[in-house]
């Protein structure tokens, strides 16, 4: 939730960084919305990739593989069940402080 207000006039007026959506591009949405939000040219979109397993997403974003990746123990919990407060201990192969 951003830290300013709905009103644009109420408060500070401007943050660093301020990633909000100009006047020009909410009067771009609305007047889609206003058309009942048309789907588009299908042949226009890209399909998304397929990831195959599990990955890290700093990986992809260019931060190469993990230093290190911790697995922990299968967990098996019924459908109907009350919660559980599940502990696992996995070893940590570090030998030296880490950050």
């Amino acid at each position: 939730m951003p830290p300013w207000h709905i009103d644009r006039s109420v408060g500070v007026q401007k943050f660093k960084n301020d990633m909000s959506l100009t006047d020009e591009q909410i009067a771009t949405i609305a007047a889609w919305v206003d058309q009942g939000a048309p789907e588009g040219n299908a042949a226009d979109f890209a399909p998304k990739p397929i990831a195959k397993g599990l990955y890290w997403q700093g990986e992809r974003d260019g931060y190469g593989p993990p230093d290190i990746v911790i697995t922990a123990p299968m967990q098996k919990m019924p459908a109907v069940h009350q919660d559980v407060w599940w502990r696992p201990v996995s070893d940590i192969p570090i030998t030296e402080p880490r950050w």
